[in-house]
């Protein structure tokens, strides 16, 4: 009949509805098409808003940059510590070193308030399943940094959450209508074309595009092999203070490592912002190693859910947008 035909011709409507939305809506303005070198974040930005900018989302893996961003400015002191014989448990201790200024900006504030409250210290271990709220209040935060600064025109997270929702809507609502297997089926299918659309939909502005291109410049000279360092033009002297500023930028931008190697033997000595009872052979690769891991259970124990509230749709928590929980660490065996 009419009525089946057109029920089942549904997703083709929506792939091209979606198609036509993408392209006129979803898409980035040009940019200047050329990645040139740069040697610090556009504009000021945090490690959050820079990672945000490119990949459109605030990820986990953001905040534990952030925080190692203000221990490097002098804020907070970041210590491991171990416990046990046999299995070894590894803990991190964040000490505040002093309170929040005009220098930071309104999430960097709120993270070292909910970071210790009226706390001086407090194990990362004991944030478990209590930071979730905050982590949600602070992505939303970092988005609302991002449009405010003219990088997108609306909230990445806000613009996929409509697709989710329409898409979830588009489900239930047609194959309500449609009590057929094929009609349901159609229904289904028409509601994953727009949420696979609405992951995608997010755009920059030109602004935004401009930084983009900035951060990649950023990301290729952090990356940069040591043998091709001569091609850069002013690039600044490599010293222990350079290495510690750019290392947040290089952790959310994922190449770390290769930014350590370029220090390896000139930086030899440990930060005052960091302690870590194994360095006994400190290099720039260690503290890498040890940051890494810090991030990966700050980024754990920081986005973790509560029992009652991860069981929930997520759409007011973490949504789709990078709020997850993780399963109990297990400790680290030595």
């Amino acid at each position: 009949t009419i009525r089946d035909n057109w029920v089942l011709g549904l997703p083709i409507i929506a792939l091209a509805v979606m198609f036509y939305l993408w392209h006129s809506r979803g898409r980035d303005p040009e940019g200047r098409g050329t990645i040139v070198a740069q040697y610090d974040a556009p504009d000021g930005l945090s490690p959050a808003e820079v990672g945000t900018i490119l990949s459109e989302d605030a990820e986990p893996k953001e905040i534990s940059a952030e925080i190692i961003h203000l221990a490097v400015r002098g804020y907070l002191k970041i210590g491991r510590e171990e416990s046990g014989s046999l299995i070894k448990k590894t803990d991190y201790v964040l000490t505040k070193l002093k309170n929040g200024d005009e220098k930071l900006n309104g999430f960097e504030l709120k993270l070292l308030d909910a970071l210790f409250g009226t706390k001086t210290a407090v194990n990362l271990s004991n944030l478990k399943n209590k930071f979730y709220e905050d982590w949600n209040k602070i992505k939303k935060d970092i988005y609302a940094a991002v449009v405010k600064k003219g990088y997108f025109a609306e909230s990445p997270r806000t613009t996929r959450i409509i697709y989710y929702v329409v898409g979830l809507a588009a489900m239930v609502g047609f194959g309500f209508f449609n009590l057929n297997v094929f009609g349901i089926i159609s229904s289904v299918i028409t509601g994953m074309v727009v949420i696979i659309f609405g992951h995608f939909m997010p755009a920059r502005t030109k602004q935004g595009v401009d930084a983009k291109e900035y951060i990649l410049g950023l990301k290729t000279y952090l990356a940069v092999a040591e043998k091709d360092r001569i091609n850069f033009h002013n690039a600044p002297q490599k010293n222990p203070q350079i290495f510690e500023r750019l290392l947040p930028f290089a952790m959310v931008l994922g190449v770390e490592k290769a930014w350590a190697k370029q220090f390896e033997g000139i930086y030899t000595k440990p930060p005052g912002w960091y302690s870590d009872p194994t360095g006994a052979n400190f290099s720039a690769l260690f503290l890498v190693g040890s940051l890494n891991n810090f991030s990966a259970k700050a980024n754990s124990a920081l986005t973790a859910a509560a029992p009652a509230a991860s069981g929930g749709s997520g759409f007011g928590g973490g949504g789709f947008s990078g709020g997850v929980g993780v399963a109990e660490d297990s400790g680290d065996v030595g």
